[in-house]
């Protein structure tokens, strides 16, 4: 397993054990795009944006779970497929996605983060 890889390993089985609070992954001062394919695209800004990207996942889903199961390197990108899982907050419903997160890397942190859902463009390395 490459560095790379294991760095995202390493970040969803923080995150799948509500450790990620260390954001030390991403550069201070990371893009974080999310849903670039959906009506309502957000941009996250630096480790603080990111940060509150992920509170607010916490605050709508119970015991969200977040599986990479595809790791491919292309040059300074890492292409991930990911599973995630959870239950609504409230309605206990069961949401299983696919997202497709695309980091490219410097030096060993994430300085953008572009993240497709399942559908049309959500396999942009195909």
């Amino acid at each position: 397993m490459s560095k790379r890889e294991a760095t995202v390993r390493d970040f969803f089985d923080a995150l799948n054990r509500d450790d990620a609070t260390d954001l030390e992954v991403f550069d201070p001062d990371v893009e974080f795009n999310v849903g670039d394919d959906l009506p309502d695209p957000q941009t996250f800004h630096g480790q603080e944006g990111v940060s509150v990207f992920f509170e607010g996942l916490r605050e709508v889903w119970d015991d969200l779970r977040a599986e990479p199961d595809e790791v491919v390197e292309v040059g300074d990108r890492v292409l991930i497929g990911l599973r995630q899982i959870g239950y609504g907050k409230g309605s206990g419903a069961r949401v299983e996605q696919k997202l497709y997160p695309v980091w490219q890397m410097r030096g060993g942190t994430v300085v953008r983060s572009d993240v497709y859902f399942e559908g049309a463009h959500s396999r942009p390395w195909v």
